[in-house]
């Protein structure tokens, strides 16, 4: 058996505005079963320990986009990056601007804890690139529902995760209590409605791991969100992908890594497949990439 399904809720999560697109950008890779699991190994550079927030892994297709997530979780809105973090970008034929509106959707979209973002804006030149978040919340509100998650998650783990549980089981576990959570038609139509950017306050939460963990109804977004914080706190591997459904829209789940494969895992459409064709051919989904940036998905860089 290729797939499980645990329960289907079809509702497709499509793009925000022309930059929060970026949040569903796809890049052209084919969705291999058989990649290595993802590592700090070949790190372009040493990302610093000084700590952040929150206990978490970060993940990124490049070290610029890890940079990026780690710095806003210090609590700004506004960060300087290194221009030698965009320079080591491999194969990109695109401008720094544009590297650092790729990357910083890639670091929203693959953290934990960056919520309700709307819009970024890039300032490039000299030896840094500058960068800033638009988000619905408030950096004390963002906070707050951070620290909401992580205990929330603490608390979820204990009594879904038991000691000398499988990786497999682990995942198994973890995407069954995602999938719980009830879909947020509220969000969905605010999204798919023509103005979101003037009905955030309908659409915001449901998209982030708060929406799926502490108000138990969110997105797509929300789940894999979700799907992901009690993942790494287990100890797991654990990505989100997005693709295209059948109907043009975008569309966001998690790849996490288990019996030394890639299973793919949507607790939003309730699927858990050992293999990336047998979720599409139940789901329609046609795979865009796990990272925003022109990369591939065999190569990713975490702390």
């Amino acid at each position: 058996m290729h797939c499980r399904n645990l329960r289907i809720k079809w509702a497709f999560m499509i793009a925000l505005t022309v930059t929060f697109a970026l949040f569903f950008a796809c890049i052209p890779a084919h969705a291999s079963d058989d990649l290595s699991p993802p590592g700090d190994e070949e790190a372009v550079f040493v990302i610093d320990d000084t700590p952040v927030p929150m206990a978490e892994s970060i993940w990124g297709s490049e070290p610029v986009s890890v940079y990026i997530t780690r710095e806003f979780y210090r609590g700004a809105n506004t960060i300087e990056v290194p221009m030698k973090y965009f320079e080591a970008i491999q194969g990109s034929t695109k401008s720094t601007y544009d590297q650092a509106i790729d990357a910083f959707w890639e670091a929203e979209r693959q953290s934990c804890y960056l919520f309700g973002d709307v819009a970024v804006g890039v300032s490039a030149g000299g030896s840094s690139v500058t960068i800033t978040r638009n988000s619905y919340f408030s950096l004390a509100e963002e906070q707050e529902m951070r620290n909401a998650v992580d205990a929330e998650a603490e608390r979820i783990l204990a009594n879904i995760i038991s000691e000398g549980m499988s990786d497999y089981q682990k995942a198994y576990a973890i995407y069954q209590y995602c999938c719980q959570a009830s879909y947020d038609w509220t969000a969905y139509n605010a999204i798919t409605g023509g103005d979101c950017n003037n009905n955030a306050d309908k659409w915001a939460k449901a998209t982030t791991a708060y929406g799926n963990l502490i108000e138990r109804k969110s997105v797509c977004q929300g789940d894999a969100q979700a799907f992901n914080v009690l993942a790494r706190k287990a100890g797991l591997t654990s990505m989100t992908a997005t693709g295209k459904m059948t109907n043009g829209g975008g569309h966001a789940w998690n790849r996490v890594w288990c019996n030394s494969r890639w299973y793919e895992v949507d607790c939003c459409f309730g699927y858990f497949c050992s293999t990336f064709n047998a979720y599409s051919a139940s789901t329609g989904v046609k795979y865009g990439g796990v990272g925003v940036m022109e990369s591939s998905a065999d190569r990713f860089y975490g702390t």
